[in-house]
């Protein structure tokens, strides 16, 4: 008997060690027939920031670092990795087409003379429409919209998913939902490990279908009433355009501040998985400095600066007939973007003590945080938003007058000028009878957006030409979420 507990000890002993999760120098360790993991020391800083995480090369086919990767955690929206990989297949494999039109139905809530309204707006959207809004600005609706009509139900689609994950050998996942919210009890939630989500990242990176999608920074999507711009919630793709290309982030309560990133920085894949973040600021900062770190390590250099990107740009389009670098001159300057604050109230405040303590004016908090009376309780966490300089480089030849300290007044009259002339041209579109009307698009604001870097992104559309269309006075109090009308040319 005591040579039998003897045996199953050392066997016991055995598992833990291969199970082991420290660091061990630059040994190489085999778990659970997973990934080599080989140990870089040095690439993250601030391991306690994250609940866990991992850093796969995918030249040497190992993890160089990982924190907890065989442990499951909430995922969020990573969850939408599958939906994507799912609606991939399936286009490829005839059973779907990237032009479907699929309806989505949304509930709306609004208040007519101080009463709740509830509606349903139906919306027609391609499938690949759908899929930009799933993976961009994160769309829980449309993704709940694709697995109905791939799946015929939201069950039987959830189920797929399952499948789906037992067939990559995701053994550590489970999935309750498409969307990645909150289920109605905690131990429902979507969760994977970060080992699961590299297998589900490889082989989304299988498709360039995938990638195509999640490396965009800013996607136009249009349904049958109209067009909107939205924001990639994935900041990185924006601030390393050249080095980042995927994949998805993730929030809820429980899960925190997720990232599934990807780079190929000089055609070196790297995938970084990331759970568990207090904010987005971290989540951003721990994978950048942990890609940047890595690549400076392997003599490839780190991830671009956003400034730098700039620059490189509008090199290619800079460089004359005989190859001579004709790079524009830039310079810096101060530019007024929206920051979210909070504030928690305390005893004995009221909003018009905090509204002159933040420089804004009461209607303004009260539509910020949708109160319908000045009433409030100690505790309550108030959302404001407070306009900022933030130091950008721009072209000297495209510098908005507006935004210097110094009046320029002759560009000012010309740039009126030029919304004279485009008014009366008219960026029009001509019907069959030979009359015109104007043509016209919506672009979500989001937040650090300003009127100057939204008209910079559309052709021929200028800060005054937005103001007259939008009925905008202060160019200043733009909220994020706030949809605005552009006319575009045709």
């Amino acid at each position: 008997m005591l040579v039998v507990l003897a045996v199953l000890l050392l066997a016991f002993g055995a598992k833990a060690q291969d199970h082991h999760t420290g660091t061990a120098g630059n040994e190489v360790i085999l778990r659970d027939n997973f990934f080599p993991v080989q140990y870089v020391d040095d690439i993250v800083k601030n391991e306690s920031g994250m609940r866990a995480g991992l850093l796969f090369d995918g030249v040497s086919r190992k993890v160089v670092w990982e924190k907890d990767m065989h442990y499951a955690y909430p995922i969020a929206s990573l969850t939408k990795m599958m939906v994507a990989l799912l609606v991939v297949e399936d286009v490829l494999n005839c059973r779907s087409d990237w032009s479907d039109e699929v309806v989505m139905k949304r509930r709306l809530v609004k208040w007519v003379r101080k009463r709740r309204v509830t509606y349903t707006v139906s919306e027609s959207y391609t499938l690949d429409g759908l899929l930009h809004l799933a993976m961009i600005p994160s769309h829980n609706e449309a993704c709940n919209t694709i697995a109905k009509y791939l799946g015929g139900s939201v069950d039987a689609f959830v189920a797929r998913m399952n499948t789906r994950a037992r067939e990559l050998n995701m053994n550590n996942t489970f999935f309750s939902n498409p969307s990645g919210l909150p289920a109605k009890r905690d131990h429902l939630d979507n969760s994977s490990s970060p080992a699961d989500l590299l297998l589900l990242s490889l082989e989304c990176l299988k498709y360039p279908e995938i990638i195509n999608i999640s490396k965009i920074g800013y996607a136009e999507v249009a349904n049958h009433k109209r067009k909107s711009v939205y924001r990639n919630h994935n900041r990185l793709v924006i601030d390393y355009e050249n080095d980042v290309d995927g994949l998805k982030t993730g929030y809820t309560r429980n899960a925190r501040y997720c990232l599934a990133a990807s780079s190929g920085k000089n055609g070196h894949r790297l995938i970084s998985i990331v759970l568990g973040c207090r904010n987005t600021w971290q989540r951003n900062a721990i994978v950048a400095d942990m890609l940047s770190n890595y690549y400076e390590r392997i003599g490839i250099g780190r991830l671009g600066k956003p400034d730098d990107l700039l620059l490189a740009r509008h090199h290619s389009d800079s460089v004359g007939p005989v190859g001579e670098s004709t790079l524009p001159v830039y310079t810096y300057r101060n530019v007024w973007t929206n920051e979210k604050y909070y504030h928690r109230i305390r005893n004995g405040e009221n909003l018009s003590g905090i509204a002159q303590r933040y420089g804004c004016s009461v209607r303004s908090l009260k539509r910020w945080n949708n109160l319908r009376s000045s009433r409030i309780y100690a505790g309550r966490r108030l959302v404001l938003y407070k306009n900022v300089k933030k130091k950008v480089a721009i072209r000297e030849e495209e510098i908005d007058p507006g935004d210097s300290r110094e009046e320029n007044q002759e560009e000012a009259v010309a740039e009126t000028q030029d919304v004279k002339n485009s008014t009366e041209k008219g960026n029009f579109q001509q019907k069959a009878d030979g009359s015109s009307k104007p043509s016209y698009i919506y672009h979500t604001v989001q937040k650090g957006d300003t009127l100057w870097h939204i008209a910079r992104r559309y052709k021929g559309v200028t800060v005054e030409q937005l103001k007259r269309i939008n009925k905008i006075g202060n160019s200043r109090g733009l909220r994020p979420g706030t949809k605005l009308k552009i006319k575009v040319t045709s």
